[in-house]
């Protein structure tokens, strides 16, 4: 997708929202929702804890972060379209990885998740005023739009597809 749409993106968040295809947002969530399930589908069950490198986070644990990042830009995302004035926090990932405990889980357990998760997004954005998602929000300090928001969540999660399959599933 061309980045220019959304001029006041910071780099971080155009190089994911650049790789997305799809010009309207309900497609690329819905499209990665295939892609992403069976990608996961695909994963033996003894491969989900497994790391590529020291320090990196195991196939749970980048799950986990996919979900956590977007339930917390679904939420960044409905504040803006319903008006929020205040700045939304950030968060730190690593944390997050951290005490979430993901490499406990059965795998199972992530399948049902990230559908939950998936569906609850593609919903908050079929059903949002369409001039709601051009209003503009702070969020950790950037400016921010539902839309891009949208488009950084597919962009988001294509990016981690590709580092499964490239970094873990060699």
């Amino acid at each position: 997708m061309n980045t220019t749409r959304f001029p006041f993106l910071p780099d971080y968040a155009k190089f994911y929202v650049s790789s997305v295809e799809e010009e309207n947002v309900l497609d690329a969530l819905v499209n990665n929702k295939v892609k992403m399930f069976q990608l996961l589908k695909s994963i033996p069950d003894s491969q989900m804890n497994f790391c590529y490198a020291i320090g990196k986070w195991t196939i749970k644990e980048v799950l986990t972060h996919l979900i956590d990042t977007e339930r917390i830009m679904a939420y960044r995302a409905l504040s803006i379209a319903r008006g929020e004035t205040q700045s939304l926090p950030g968060f730190d990932e690593n944390l997050y990885a951290e005490k979430s405990f993901a490499n406990d889980r059965k795998t199972e357990s992530f399948y049902e998740e990230y559908l939950t998760v998936r569906d609850a997004t593609i919903s908050l954005f079929k059903y949002m005023d369409p001039e709601a998602m051009n209003f503009m929000g702070m969020a950790n300090n950037y400016s921010m739009s539902p839309l891009s928001i949208g488009f950084f969540i597919a962009g988001h999660e294509l990016h981690h597809i590709k580092v499964i399959r490239e970094r873990y599933l060699v």
